[in-house]
């Protein structure tokens, strides 16, 4: 029952990279946590070490992109393929997004004056990265002395004016920001309230005004869009991944099944069904 999720769905479950084709195929990729997937198929995770391994056409048996002396998390591969995001620990208690060039290794921090800045996304083009911090950018040490109760906000980085913008801003924790593929103005992203996640929309109208919604009611985090419209949303909810139709959130709520049974996994990415996998010889 994935007729209606094209292409191959990552996830990871029990220290394993799966993967679930759209033909309901399913394969175990790795040893690892983390996956990203690029357009072309291109894929990072992080072994138990905490390595960063990337696989692709061309390096179908996967080689290392960061020593795990690099302490890198939050990998993200852009959609090109041509970089990853990673967030990168500091002395000082400090964290910071940094974009690395995957060929020549160059790097660029993301500019922020925030005191811990992690989990990059980026957006179809490639042109935006969203980043979470702790506390606001504008007032970044008001929660330092108190790290365990900080709220987490969402910013993005925009490369073409270098320039950094506010994205959701509010009292509660918000982290996990997810660009949709068919529509720049529309991030999906994890809203924490006490003990509860949920999955959340903000959608940017013509003239700039954001509206958010709430999507999920039993629950969610992780979310990832379902290529190339971007009208279902894949999530992780209570171990498992769930599904949701973002125009009929309220009837379409629901478990991923396959092979009639539910899908257990976290750390959900997808791959969309145009492109090619290094993994369609393992099938």
């Amino acid at each position: 029952q994935t007729e209606q999720l094209p292409g191959f769905i990552y996830f990871t479950y029990d220290n394993i990279i799966w993967g679930i084709s759209a033909d309901g195929m399913s394969v175990p990729l790795g040893v690892g946590r983390n996956p990203t997937v690029a357009n072309d198929g291109t894929l990072t995770y992080q072994d138990p070490e905490g390595n960063v391994i990337i696989r692709g056409p061309d390096i179908p048996d996967g080689s290392l992109l960061l020593d795990r002396r690099a302490l890198a998390n939050d990998v993200a591969i852009s959609p090109d393929a041509e970089y990853v995001a990673y967030t990168r620990l500091e002395t000082g208690n400090r964290s910071r997004v940094v974009m690395r060039h995957v060929s020549s290794g160059s790097e660029y921090v993301v500019p922020s004056t925030a005191l811990k800045s992690f989990t990059p996304a980026w957006n179809s083009d490639g042109s935006m990265l969203a980043y979470v911090t702790a506390g606001t950018i504008e007032n970044p040490d008001a929660m330092a002395s108190d790290a365990e109760n900080q709220r987490r906000n969402i910013y993005a980085f925009d490369q073409i004016k270098t320039s950094v913008e506010p994205i959701v801003v509010s009292a509660a924790d918000d982290s996990q920001p997810a660009w949709s593929p068919g529509d720049p103005n529309r991030l999906a992203f994890t809203r924490t309230e006490g003990n509860h996640q949920q999955i959340w929309l903000i959608v940017y109208s013509g003239d700039g005004v954001p509206t958010e919604r709430q999507l999920t009611q039993k629950g969610g985090s992780h979310p990832v869009w379902i290529p190339p419209e971007g009208r279902w949303i894949l999530y992780e909810n209570n171990g498992q991944l769930w599904k949701i139709d973002t125009e009929n959130p309220g009837a379409t709520e629901a478990a991923l099944m396959h092979n009639g049974q539910i899908v257990f996994g976290h750390e959900p990415a997808i791959l969309g069904d145009d492109a090619q996998t290094d993994t369609e010889g393992e099938k």
